[in-house]
C-alpha cells in the first residue's frame, strides 16, 4: 500500500514507494504504513550514515513484507480484541454445554466487555 504522505523533505528518502527513511536528530529512522493494521511501523536504524540507513531500511522493509505475507501482524492484539476472541470461544463452550450460560454472563471478560462499551 502506498504511503499516506506524498511530499517529502530534504532529509526524507522514499523506499519502494511504501516506506520512508528520515533523519531525526543525528540518527536515521524508518517508517512504513501498514494498511491492514492502519498504523505506521516506526523504528530507529541506529546509524548516522545515509547509505547505511538506506540499506538497513530495505532489509527491514523486506522483513516486514514477508511477515505480512505470512499473515503475521507487526503490532500485538489490543485488550479489547483479546477479550472479544475469548468471549467468542466461551460462547461456543456454552453451546457445547461445557459451561452453563450463567457462568458465561458473569465472567470477568463479559464484565470487561460491558464496561468498555459503556465508556
Amino acid at each position: 500500500m502506498p504511503l499516506k504522505k506524498q511530499t517529502f523533505n530534504a532529509d526524507e528518502i522514499e523506499i519502494y514507494d511504501e516506506a520512508v527513511v528520515y533523519k531525526r536528530g543525528e540518527y536515521w529512522q524508518m517508517r512504513m504504513w501498514l494498511g491492514k493494521e492502519k498504523k505506521y511501523a516506526r523504528f530507529s536504524l541506529r546509524t548516522r550514515n545515509r547509505d547505511t540507513a538506506i540499506d538497513k531500511a530495505k532489509k527491514y522493509y523486506h522483513e516486514l513484507m514477508a511477515q505480512q505475507l505470512a499473515g503475521k501482524t507487526y503490532f500485538s492484539k489490543t485488550t479489547k480484541q483479546g477479550v472479544e476472541e475469548y468471549l467468542k470461544q466461551r460462547a461456543l463452550d456454552v453451546e457445547a454445554e461445557l459451561i452453563v450460560k450463567g457462568r458465561y454472563g458473569t465472567s470477568w471478560a463479559q464484565q470487561y466487555s460491558d464496561y468498555t462499551t459503556l465508556h
